[in-house]
């Protein structure tokens, strides 16, 4: 990263290309011909995401939340003029139980991450649910891995909570 160059992913990055002949995720989104709103706080997250759809009695208007994850620091995106009172990143235990019950009540969560340190929002999440009654999980992310793989539950029931 250049020393100008900005830790965060600049949200006009999301939808529009910064190299030409490179796809934004907006570009690949449209192809499935999905909107999304984007969102710099954790006070605008929570409030789009428990707002009720008044054609969908109990229901968000979104089907998923995309989450890009950040590092463990009490900092946030730089927000919009006007917005600057919502820089409060001491929300974020309120934000993941938001998530939760939003998952609970069958909505998608999609959390991008990076080994290292972009993955705290992830850790909290898994931290802090419960999975159905099942026990807490024992494990957070770290590092970097080369993938290839999905993390399932264990068909053999070996114990509640077990993942091969």
């Amino acid at each position: 990263m250049s020393k100008n160059e900005s830790p965060f992913i600049l949200p006009k990055y999301l939808l529009e290309s910064y190299k030409q002949d490179n796809l934004c995720l907006k570009e690949a989104v449209d192809y499935y011909g999905v909107n999304f709103k984007i969102v710099l706080n954790y006070e605008d997250a929570i409030n789009v995401n428990t707002k009720k759809n008044k054609e969908k009695e109990g229901f968000c208007d979104y089907y998923s939340v995309w989450i890009i994850c950040g590092p463990p620091y009490e900092i946030l995106p730089k927000q919009d003029e006007g917005n600057e009172n919502k820089n409060n990143p001491h929300l974020i235990m309120q934000f993941i139980d938001v998530l939760i019950k939003y998952w609970e009540s069958g909505g998608g969560l999609f959390f991008l991450t990076k080994g290292g340190t972009l993955h705290y929002q992830l850790d909290l999440f898994l931290q802090r649910d419960n999975f159905k009654n099942y026990v807490k999980v024992k494990f957070k992310i770290e590092d970097e891995h080369e993938g290839g793989g999905n993390l399932i539950g264990s068909k053999d029931n070996i114990k509640k909570g077990y993942f091969q």
